[in-house]
């Protein structure tokens, strides 16, 4: 399996980071289930992310220093009656990359409506 390029970001992740992003804007927890939904949600013919993909690739965003992480308060948790949730937000850097990935897309859309015109030269019109 070839290896991806240092630096860069996998359609997965980004689609990660922009959950977070909407859940921190919604003032909702980003935790691993409610990310999943999140994408689910916004890509119904996508199913949810299986458990080990998600967990890898929010590892490697907070390795990557696009994400933090933290445990909730134990007390809640067990007030609910479930185990504690590791909430995820969002860093600068994190923001920055999906702006600069934004952008670059909006290039790549403009130089490709430019050149997906053909141009033809101009035929007379014969009386």
């Amino acid at each position: 399996m070839p290896r991806r390029k240092e630096g860069s970001i996998l359609p997965m992740e980004m689609s990660l980071l922009h959950a977070v992003i909407d859940l921190c804007a919604q003032s909702s927890d980003a935790y691993g289930y409610s990310i999943a939904r999140s994408i689910s949600a916004e890509r119904p013919a996508q199913a949810l992310i299986s458990h080990g993909t998600l967990y890898k690739a929010l590892g490697r965003l907070t390795e990557r220093g696009l994400l933090e992480s933290r445990w909730e308060d134990a007390e809640q948790a067990e007030a609910e009656g479930r185990p504690r949730r590791r909430l995820y937000s969002i860093t600068a850097a994190g923001i920055e990359t999906v702006k600069s990935a934004s952008r670059s897309d909006a290039s790549t859309a403009s130089s490709k409506s430019a050149t997906a015109v053909p141009v033809f030269p101009s035929i007379p019109v014969l009386p």
